[in-house]
């Protein structure tokens, strides 16, 4: 398993309750990844979700071959993820952000400008964090008016030259 891509969808808390519980910061827009019956990747362990509630405000969910809160102690920090390949196709000119960080930028000038380094959920719209080639972090609006192509097989990420976002 491995030698597989893997993508985080949540990270273990804390130990929650006497059962074996967690509580879980979701990293997935996709609640069905958080659910009973789901398989997922703890470390090197495959393990099946077989609870999931919600206490407060906080996700909290049981694994197979977890049933005391001794057993989860050691889980605390450990991220729970799912192959790459399990993920859902995407419709067209929709990304996952794992996709789009490391994307190296370019004007339609064929100017490479930097790579993006992070994405930023803004709620409007998705903002990119490029380390610009000057060594300085330029955001950039994930909209159409600025981004001409996003070439994942090419890991590339096209924009307008006429921005002045890099000037």
């Amino acid at each position: 398993m491995s030698d597989q891509s893997r993508v985080a969808v949540g990270e273990i808390n804390s130990p929650w309750g006497l059962k074996g519980h967690v509580k879980v910061t979701p990293l997935t827009s996709n609640p069905e990844r958080l659910k009973p019956k789901q398989k997922v990747l703890i470390g090197n362990m495959s393990v099946t979700i077989t609870d999931a509630k919600i206490a407060g405000k906080i996700p909290v969910i049981q694994f197979s071959s977890f049933t005391t809160r001794s057993s989860v102690e050691s889980l605390k920090g450990s991220l729970i993820e799912i192959l790459e390949k399990d993920l859902p196709e995407l419709p067209e000119n929709i990304f996952y952000i794992h996709d789009i960080v490391g994307l190296t930028v370019s004007t339609d000038d064929d100017d490479e400008v930097g790579e993006v380094i992070e994405v930023l959920q803004t709620g409007a719209n998705d903002v990119y964090v490029i380390k610009a080639n000057t060594g300085k972090n330029v955001l950039i609006p994930a909209l159409e008016s600025v981004i001409i192509a996003t070439k994942i097989e090419d890991k590339s990420l096209i924009i307008r030259s006429d921005t002045g976002l890099f000037d």
